[in-house]
């Protein structure tokens, strides 16, 4: 169980990483770098795209491997990782898979300087900070958790 907590620690930690990577550094980067805003906004909307099947991904499987970790405590210590785990859930399904739809609708029919993109936009990256917030509370979590629990995470051969 002490390995399983430690690959997960890492793994949830890993993707929080990647999560605010492509928010504060790839797509700023792909704007800033491509002379065509419409090639940048493409290429933004892959990386968002792989990054919230990813965060999908993780979140099932953080959710499969929490119970058996957490199946003991009691239930005021384990809550907030339940509450950040569903946000990050929440705010993927809500923010990409919800409303990708309507953004590419809005911006094929009225343009991506209009105020109906730009909401949607807006609302989008709110559900994105959402889940950034999520995966960085989440990795305080494990993290908190993992070094109340005395694993030396410094030497793999003692978890």
């Amino acid at each position: 169980m002490a390995m399983l907590r430690l690959l997960m620690t890492l793994a949830v930690c890993l993707w929080t990483g990647a999560v605010l990577a492509i928010a504060f550094i790839a797509a700023p980067a792909a704007f800033a770098a491509l002379p065509d805003r419409a090639l940048a906004g493409s290429v933004a909307a892959l990386m968002f795209r792989t990054e919230a099947y990813g965060s999908v991904g993780l979140a099932a499987i953080a959710w499969l491997t929490l119970r058996p970790l957490t199946r003991e405590a009691p239930l005021a210590q384990t809550w907030p990782l339940w509450v950040a785990l569903l946000a990050v859930l929440m705010a993927t399904v809500m923010g990409y898979f919800g409303l990708i739809g309507a953004l590419e609708q809005a911006k094929a029919q009225y343009g991506s300087a209009s105020a109906q993109y730009l909401r949607l936009h807006g609302i989008s990256m709110a559900l994105y900070a959402v889940k950034g917030l999520g995966w960085l509370a989440l990795s305080a979590l494990l993290l908190q958790r993992l070094r109340r629990s005395g694993a030396d995470i410094t030497d793999a051969s003692k978890a």
